[in-house]
């Protein structure tokens, strides 16, 4: 009689929504030997938003680079750690700006700069990966990318109009 403790309850909501629960506790006193007390809190999914669609880097020439940015924004009422990452054989092509994890507050918003650095010819096999929260999945964004040995290309590489009397013209034809 008259002694106290203090005990601790843990609240894990596995749901977005309002959630109730009872605690039973054991007491040592005659008309009510189990104790009961209602629990409640709201779980809140709290994750970052950001367009999958596909990022379009186009064809551009091989050590040059292109720039675009994903807008990731917290629609949340809690901080959100988002883990962007490159995935693909060609990863070692495409540079995150922040390159690792960052921290969103409730409302905020970013952009993720994406850089394709491309230093190979050809067709490039990339993706990222986005974590909108520590406890998310993984989402894809998909990347087209492709880098050429030369942006233009002259076809036929050069002319040689030979002699032309001067007052005169000549005409030969280029394909670009």
């Amino acid at each position: 009689p008259g002694d106290q403790a203090t005990v601790r309850v843990r609240f894990s909501p596995r749901s977005a929504g309002p959630q109730a629960a009872e605690v039973g506790l054991l007491t040592d006193a005659r008309l009510e030997q189990v104790f009961r007390v209602q629990v409640r809190g709201d779980g809140i999914a709290g994750a970052a938003a950001f367009p999958t669609e596909l990022m379009e880097f186009g064809r551009i020439e091989a050590e040059s680079r292109k720039r675009l940015t994903l807008a990731i924004e917290n629609p949340s009422p809690i901080a959100v750690e988002v883990q962007p990452k490159v995935l693909g054989a060609d990863r070692d092509e495409l540079w995150l700006d922040p390159p690792g994890p960052f921290v969103l507050q409730p409302g905020e918003r970013r952009e993720l700069e994406v850089t394709f650095r491309p230093e190979r010819v050809g067709r490039k096999q990339l993706a990222l990966a986005i974590a909108p929260c520590d406890t998310c999945l993984d989402q894809l964004v998909p990347v087209a990318a492709a880098a050429l040995e030369q942006a233009v290309v002259a076809e036929p590489a050069g002319l040689d109009f030979g002699q032309v009397p001067v007052d005169r013209d000549q005409t030969e034809t280029v394909s670009l």
